[in-house]
């Protein structure tokens, strides 16, 4: 059977480092805003995500007290984050200091 475009075009964006790249700038995007939503614009001046990497979120922290704040709701705000952009599939998140 032939297949239509649109498969073609959905197996060969999975391929694309352009949209694998463009799929991460959006994880990181929506969860800086996550952070921003569940503990206030105060939270940005202590952490904030910097990338993602084999299904690993990566958030730089320079206070150990809001590394252990996120760490609480970890699983949480991953449900969330992939929940927002399903093609995240994000299994854990790395802290960086």
């Amino acid at each position: 059977m032939m297949n239509s475009m649109l498969d073609i075009l959905n197996s060969r964006q999975n391929q694309s480092a352009l949209v694998r790249g463009v799929t991460a700038a959006m994880i990181v995007t929506a969860a800086n805003e996550i952070l921003l939503k569940r503990f206030g614009k105060e939270i940005l001046e202590h952490a904030s995500a910097a990338y993602v990497r084999n299904e690993t979120l990566c958030i730089a922290c320079l206070s150990s007290i809001a590394a252990q704040e996120i760490k609480l709701i970890e699983q949480n705000f991953l449900d969330e984050l992939n929940r927002e952009i399903p093609r995240a599939n994000l299994k854990k998140i790395r802290y960086l200091s």
